[in-house]
């Protein structure tokens, strides 16, 4: 739910955060236990869910299978359309205005302590499948997405019970990188969405939460040196923008920063998640 009472502690204050530099936050993570990093990005967001509906109650399959247009066939294959083979996105305009990883924010993260197929084993998965022109590593960090994070519809109980749904539904998020503005990344999104749903379904989607991205790493960017830093085992150096909020069993990939034995402190652009 965020923070009840961080508003009112901004209204109260804003005299005096007027005049701050920065903002500093503790809530992203490090790659390491005496690797600390300082994250200066966050990709953005937005949100549908998509629901489709097709005749007006449950239908037998015995009766009326073959007549008409099953809803979760035709949510299967719109979802399956919102991509191609290689994982790209496949709605239009959908990378209007990405702006591409610089050379040094790709040299910072070759210095991170994990490699793709280290991140690969974490995740458990026999391959990575990044979309073309970045490995895994730089997916999860320079690259903006369209995920399913979640589809229902029809029987969901044990055993069989043959039943063409009446409604079915997917929920959609996008992460959004520099360059992307949210409305026009849920418009495009939507459009497609609409343009591709079969003609014996109804369409009907609801707009969630969203923002851009931010950013604000450099490579000017000064080394802050607060005891709790100057104490660190390690620093990492120069700054990255990370992403993905690491899971309990994984390595961080949610600092894009780099592992450099030096005094100076990464960035890092990871997800806004909300």
């Amino acid at each position: 739910i965020g923070s009840p009472s961080f508003p009112e502690f901004l209204h109260n204050h804003k005299a005096e955060l007027s005049e701050a530099d920065c903002v500093i936050l503790s809530d992203t993570a490090s790659p390491s236990s005496d690797q600390i990093v300082i994250t200066t990005a966050l990709r953005g967001i937005i949100g549908l869910e998509v629901g489709l509906t097709g005749p007006k109650s449950d239908l037998h399959s015995g009766l009326h299978g073959g007549a008409v247009y099953n809803p979760i066939q035709a949510l299967a294959e719109l979802c399956s359309s919102l991509h191609d083979a290689d994982n790209a996105v496949t709605v239009e305009g959908f990378y209007d205005g990405v702006e591409q990883p610089t050379r040094w924010e790709r040299e910072e993260l070759r210095k991170l302590p994990l490699t793709e197929d280290g991140y690969r084993r974490a995740l458990g998965v026999d391959e990575l499948h990044p979309a073309p022109g970045l490995d895994g590593l730089e997916a999860v960090r320079f690259a903006p997405t369209l995920e399913f994070n979640g589809i229902g519809g029809g029987y969901q109980g044990k055993g069989s019970k043959t039943v063409i749904p009446s409604k079915v539904f997917a929920k959609i998020t996008c992460r959004l990188v520099p360059g992307q503005d949210p409305v026009d990344v849920h418009r495009k999104v939507a459009a497609a969405i609409h343009a591709r749903a079969p003609k014996g379904v109804r369409v009907d989607i609801i707009e969630m939460q969203g923002n851009a991205a931010y950013y604000s790493a450099r490579p000017t960017v000064r080394t802050p040196r607060p005891a709790r830093i100057r104490s660190w085992p390690r620093r990492s150096a120069r700054p990255t923008r990370p992403s993905a909020k690491p899971s309990a069993s994984a390595p961080s990939t949610s600092a894009k920063a780099a592992a450099c034995p030096s005094s100076a402190t990464s960035v890092a652009r990871p997800d806004s998640i909300p």
